[in-house]
């Protein structure tokens, strides 16, 4: 039996195979999909905390940002996007169908 041919994927063809996964998380990395891991309660734990300190910093500056957790990905180039346990939008926000953060300016990555 012959290994499946590896193709070098696009950001949004990563987006729209992603959406039609029922379970499991990845990311896009030089076009190839990477599973990620189980999260573990210290490590969520610390991404809210995270998030919390960037949305009180956004907060103080009065800037027109928001601070997310995990769960849109930011696209480093054609072939590569990580999901950032937080990160920083500027700007306008994404659209509500959205799956990537449209102008990322600060991503916690682990």
């Amino acid at each position: 039996m012959d290994a499946p041919a590896v193709t070098c994927m696009t950001v949004p063809e990563f987006l729209a195979w992603a959406e039609t996964q029922e379970d499991g998380r990845y990311e896009l990395v030089r076009g190839e999909i990477v599973a990620m891991a189980p999260e573990r309660w210290e490590h969520v734990h610390a991404k809210r905390l995270a998030a919390n300190a960037l949305e009180a910093a956004i907060r103080r500056a009065g800037v027109a940002c928001q601070a997310l957790v995990d769960g849109l990905a930011v696209a480093v180039d054609d072939h590569t996007s990580y999901i950032p346990d937080a990160l920083v939008n500027c700007g306008e926000p994404g659209t509500p169908d959205s799956m990537i953060a449209p102008r990322p300016v600060i991503s916690t990555r682990r």
